[in-house]
């Protein structure tokens, strides 16, 4: 119990001192003592997933190449969606290295410690789903070249936001897809097989997350929305346009599907959390 207390006692100590920055003093590098406090608090709960160091790098590469794509060549670079109170490189550098892989890492902490407390089943509801994964990804393939062709028919951030949200959804059905044909275990599988539970637990790691994580920057203003899609999608909840809350399931989804995909392919043969526990199985069975 000591070693949980101190990291649990430090994250909150960090959360808190987030606030104070974010609230009081405007400050646009509160995020990432945020992030750190939410981490250190959480892994406790959670640390029996990322026991194996090969699956926990292969994770925080994923949540850096995740964030590279979505932010700076979706959100930034292509159709500028936002932009961040940024004057130099190193700030940017520390975006991609730290804030979002501690990011995806406390979305996907979320969701496996609220998924501890609301037990999902496992329910034979998986006939033919890799067929049917596949087919749905193509389906979204096919609606992201219909959007892309039918520009002219929107404004611009209109377009820009549909189809960012298209290809969001295509990204995470393709890495289901591919981790169905390769494990057999995936996010859409969970969902499937306990649907009110996934979604109960999707939905709550989801918009606690959403509140605590944006309702701060709403003073400090370390990130700034710029996509205008409509009145009712910009219109704000604690000063957060509509449309950014509709998107952050898919800041917790993404997580979890890179999660199920990466974790069977990154654990020992023997099915262990790591070298040390699957040398101690084999010492026992001598």
């Amino acid at each position: 119990m000591q070693g949980k207390i101190f990291p649990i006692a430090t994250g909150f100590v960090l959360f808190l001192l987030s606030l104070y920055l974010a609230f009081f003093l405007g400050f646009n590098h509160f995020y990432e003592v945020l992030l750190t406090g939410l981490f250190l608090a959480l892994f406790p709960f959670t640390k029996k997933h990322f026991v194996n160091f090969k699956l926990a790098m292969a994770l925080y590469l994923s949540f850096v190449a995740s964030g590279l794509f979505l932010d700076l060549l979706v959100g930034l670079s292509v159709f500028k969606l936002w932009h961040y109170s940024y004057s130099n490189s190193f700030e940017y550098i520390l975006l991609y290295t730290l804030v979002y892989p501690l990011g995806g890492f406390v979305a996907l902490q979320s969701f496996l410690l609220c998924k501890s407390f609301i037990k999902t089943e496992n329910v034979a509801r998986a006939h033919n789903l890799k067929t049917g994964i596949i087919i749905f990804t193509a389906l979204l393939l096919l609606l992201i070249g219909i959007l892309t062709a039918s520009k002219a028919h929107f404004s611009f951030t209109t377009w820009a936001v549909i189809l960012t949200v298209s290809a969001i959804m295509f990204g995470i059905i393709s890495i289901n897809a591919v981790s169905e044909i390769l494990n057999g275990k995936s996010y859409v599988r969970e969902l499937i097989g306990s649907p009110q539970k996934v979604i109960l637990v999707t939905f709550i790691s989801t918009y606690v997350n959403a509140f605590i994580h944006e309702y701060p920057n709403v003073f400090a203003g370390q990130w700034i929305y710029t996509a205008y899609a409509n009145q009712f999608l910009n219109t704000p909840i604690l000063g957060i346009p509509i449309f950014v809350l509709l998107i952050w399931p898919a800041l917790v989804i993404v997580p979890v599907s890179i999660y199920y995909f990466l974790e069977p392919i990154m654990q020992t043969p023997s099915g262990g959390g790591g070298l040390l526990e699957t040398e101690s199985r084999r010492l026992t069975s001598i």
